[in-house]
């Protein structure tokens, strides 16, 4: 019973703490756009819960490896060490993909600059041909290529807005609610 109780709470328990980070994201993101409206200079970015899961991901699976190296036993196999180590490299990609991906968006100017891991793209607002709205994300199809985002990026909204008034055409899917 005890062993029931003890699978039963870890799940739950990430579960409460992956909501509770949900939840305060989704305020902030209204106060966020609300603080925005004013600026001329705004960032699209991912939210602030994706470094939390990503350092949390990292911090667990460091002391999981530190563990391992520090206490061995006969059960630690190569696959082991193998699959610690992929979790590890999945923390480090969101946190630098929550640290590095971004989209400066300019009211006054005529242009947003496109940052990914690789490259730094400049791209017109008028360049912007449509945007569709997919499963968890906003696909927005320029001149040089399709840039996606997600739909829980924070500031998305005033990106959207500016590619609308310069022409962008927004194109339904086929089980499109919106």
């Amino acid at each position: 019973m005890e062993n029931f109780i003890v699978r039963l709470t870890i799940p739950v328990l990430v579960s409460v703490v992956l909501g509770l980070i949900s939840f305060v994201d989704i305020r902030n993101h209204g106060e966020e756009l609300i603080k925005n409206l004013g600026k001329e200079h705004i960032v699209v970015r991912y939210p602030r819960s994706y470094l939390v899961v990503g350092y949390a991901d990292i911090l667990f699976f460091l002391i999981l490896f530190a563990y391992m190296v520090l206490f061995p036993n006969d059960s630690v196999q190569p696959w082991v060490v193998i699959s610690v180590s992929l979790f590890l490299a999945l923390g480090l990609y969101i946190v630098l993909l929550a640290k590095i991906w971004r989209i400066d968006v300019y009211k006054s100017k005529p242009y947003f600059i496109y940052r990914t891991f690789f490259k730094k793209t400049e791209i017109q607002y008028s360049d912007c041909i449509s945007y569709k709205y997919e499963s968890n994300c906003i696909a927005i199809k320029t001149k040089k290529g399709t840039i996606r985002i997600a739909e829980n990026a924070t500031n998305y909204e005033f990106l959207l807005g500016i590619i609308k008034q310069n022409g962008a055409v927004e194109i339904k899917g086929e089980n499109d609610k919106r």
